[in-house]
């Protein structure tokens, strides 16, 4: 049984230590380009400024799995993709990204979990319209979880956020209650 609760200061170590073994295991195995690392002073601000929510799912107390959520459009893909909406309203917009789920607990639909539980989170700001997030082409898993929440697949992310790993967007309108 899991429990989906926002991380705090107090898991960053544990979420960094998730991400630094998930990069080693891809790094491997040829995926090494499928994970962006985010940095510790990212996350650390990200999380003291109320810039990044990062929600997590628990298993008898310990953090299984982590997906982030930013605000805005930090990169400007949702720009290009909604025929470049006036700058004031990129408020409208929550982005999924960081996604780690640790490899005992693969298979167990966390990230899909994980991924409605941030839509929850962003249908509670009535700015936010639409969410997005970002995949390697090649990570046919997570692109499946992704599509399977109803987001599509809009091609490669135009411009590109991390030069060098390439990336599709992948969008979807909230439907609010």
């Amino acid at each position: 049984m899991f429990t989906i609760k926002p991380c705090s200061i107090e898991d960053v170590d544990t979420i960094m230590d998730m991400q630094d073994h998930v990069i080693e295991i891809n790094n491997k195995t040829g995926r090494g380009s499928w994970y962006i690392v985010t940095e510790r002073r990212d996350l650390v601000e990200g999380l003291k400024n109320n810039d990044l929510l990062v929600l997590g799912a628990y298993c008898n107390g310990e953090l299984s799995a982590c997906i982030a959520m930013s605000f805005g459009d930090p990169h400007g893909m949702f720009k290009t993709l909604l025929n470049n909406y006036q700058n004031n309203e990129d408020k409208q917009f929550a982005y999924a990204k960081m996604a780690i789920v640790k490899e005992a607990y693969r298979g167990h639909g966390l990230q899909r979990t994980l991924l409605r539980a941030l839509e929850a989170e962003a249908l509670k700001n009535p700015q936010i319209k639409y969410m997005g997030a970002i995949v390697h082409p090649d990570n046919s898993f997570s692109l499946k979880n992704v599509l399977a929440e109803g987001y599509e697949n809009k091609g490669r992310a135009v411009p590109d956020p991390h030069p060098g790993y390439p990336r599709v967007l992948l969008f979807k309108t909230l439907d609010r209650p």
